[in-house]
């Protein structure tokens, strides 16, 4: 401001119509340097009346103080006025570097929140997807439990219908012990050695049933033989394999 104040002084006076009286006369350029200083420090306001007296004062001509002070004052004011335009126009440029700033802090921002919304999305799949996993888990777990007790059950019927039937059959061939031989079926000792130690091939005497059953219950209480090796042999009167099986081996360890 300052510069620009007093080369438009310098100018304004270089041109202007004051005349120096002789070598004695104020250099007008200096006094131009001088007052634009003061006025710069608020030294001396700026009015023509002040700056003339003052000019006065350096030892200028009335007439010539006038025209000065209206050179300083005219050369002030331009320069003031060209500095409120240059600010206005910095004003306006910084307005608009912080209105791009505002906008690319939104901007950001915005995306911050859209990466914060993008994340907490990943974050609800992963929990949800832990949930159905640990669900899937469960179901499978309690599928394979009902299984087993579904298993279970069944084999307890199973081991209750065996024991049943073992206690009647049990008590049918106790029964049967107790009925007599008739003529048709005489019980001799010859005929049941006979039986034992053949391999009972095919059929198997009437008198003979009750003493093979009584030897596959043995079986049965072993565990190598089974309820229906005694209905196979009451029903048909013949051995199963299984049974007769059994049987040799029994008469193995009698002997």
């Amino acid at each position: 401001m300052f510069k620009d104040a007093v080369a438009r002084l310098r100018e304004r006076v270089k041109t202007s119509n004051v005349i120096k009286s002789g070598d004695s006369d104020p250099d007008l350029k200096s006094l131009a340097s001088k007052v634009t200083t003061l006025l710069d420090a608020g030294s001396i306001s700026a009015d023509t009346d002040k700056i003339t007296e003052w000019a006065i004062a350096q030892g200028v001509t009335e007439e010539s103080a006038k025209e000065f002070a209206n050179d300083v004052v005219d050369a002030y004011f331009d320069d003031t006025e060209d500095e409120t335009i240059s600010k206005s126009e910095l004003g306006s440029d910084s307005e608009e570097e912080e209105d791009e700033e505002k906008k690319k802090e939104k901007k950001k921002k915005e995306e911050s929140e859209k990466n914060k919304e993008k994340e907490i999305e990943k974050a609800r799949i992963a929990y949800l997807s832990n949930i159905q996993n640990a669900l899937e888990v469960l179901k499978s777990n309690q599928e394979t439990l009902a299984a087993a007790i579904e298993h279970l059950l069944d084999r307890s019927e199973e081991n209750t219908k065996f024991k049943d039937d073992f206690q009647k059959l049990k008590s049918e061939l106790g029964e049967l012990t107790k009925r007599p031989a008739n003529e048709k079926t005489p019980v001799t000792t010859n005929v049941q050695k006979s039986n034992l130690d053949s391999k009972i091939p095919g059929q198997v005497a009437a008198q003979d049933r009750d003493k093979f059953s009584k030897i596959i219950i043995k079986g049965i209480e072993q565990g190598q033989c089974y309820i229906e090796d005694i209905s196979f042999l009451e029903a048909r009167g013949q051995l199963t394999d299984r049974a007769s099986k059994f049987i040799q081996e029994y008469k193995e360890v009698q002997k």
